[in-house]
């Protein structure tokens, strides 16, 4: 009888309809998953993975140039911005006080709406806990990546961006259709 209730629990439990898009979207191929249990572990994992992992988005470039030539750089009062291209894939990069490349984002201008970076993918898992969002804040735009992710996931949201550098909204207004 416990496992039987337990069983309707969970049943009930399981994400609603409009979770599936983003799932969909994060794991193709996969069925959604089911259940009080596994929502509740992927979500204790999306959340430990932030936590565990912040510094995660901005990562050192293998190599100064493996990101494409250089398109566009500006200095800002918060950092050096500098944006490469390769082929279809636009990175964007910070530039340390040493010249190291930080990779900040990129987006594949092919598929803009494919999440580069597994942080991304982490900061994403978020949509799941809100069952029909009508709106949505992104604090840092970066390269625009998590944007494009959502217009294609939930075309209706409305999408609202702040970011403290207006440096990185003018490279974005010069590069790409945001």
């Amino acid at each position: 009888r416990l496992f039987r209730a337990v069983r309707t629990y969970n049943d009930a439990m399981d994400p609603p309809a409009s979770a599936y898009p983003f799932f969909r979207a994060m794991c193709p191929g996969r069925r959604p998953f089911c259940g009080l249990r596994r929502l509740l572990a992927c979500g204790l994992l999306a959340v430990l993975a932030i936590v565990a992992f912040p510094a995660a988005s901005a990562g050192d470039a293998p190599d100064d140039h493996a990101a494409g030539p250089i398109e566009y750089e500006t200095r800002s009062a918060y950092s050096h911005i500098r944006i490469r291209k390769r082929g279809d894939v636009r990175t964007l990069i910070f530039v340390r006080d040493n010249g190291a490349e930080a990779w900040q984002s990129q987006v594949d201008l092919r598929e803009p709406q494919v999440l580069k970076f597994d942080v991304l993918k982490n900061y994403a898992a978020s949509f799941l806990l809100v069952p029909q969002p009508k709106a949505v804040l992104i604090v840092g735009l970066g390269g625009g990546g998590m944007v494009h992710f959502l217009r294609h996931i939930a075309p209706d949201l409305r999408i609202d961006v702040v970011e403290i550098d207006p440096e990185i909204i003018r490279s974005e207004e010069h590069t790409s259709e945001l």
